[in-house]
């Protein structure tokens, strides 16, 4: 099994009430920990989060994604 090296996190999504189709950024993380603590949170009941907005949810392996470079 290839392992592949961590480089941070990065959640994006996909907002509801714009409809323009651009992703947004949710979250930066370091750590997958940190990571999946996020992801639960915002997976609640009552998180605030629209069901239709965490059926567009990315997680990249990158923490420095859409950031300009």
């Amino acid at each position: 099994m290839i392992m592949v090296k961590e480089k941070g996190w990065t959640i994006t999504y996909l907002p509801w009430e714009d409809m323009e189709g651009k992703p947004r950024v949710a979250g930066r993380f370091k750590t997958t920990k940190e990571k999946d603590e996020f992801l639960e949170k915002i997976h609640k009941y009552n998180s605030g989060w629209m069901d239709e907005e965490l059926a567009t949810i990315g997680v990249i392996n990158d923490y420095n994604y859409m950031l300009l470079r």
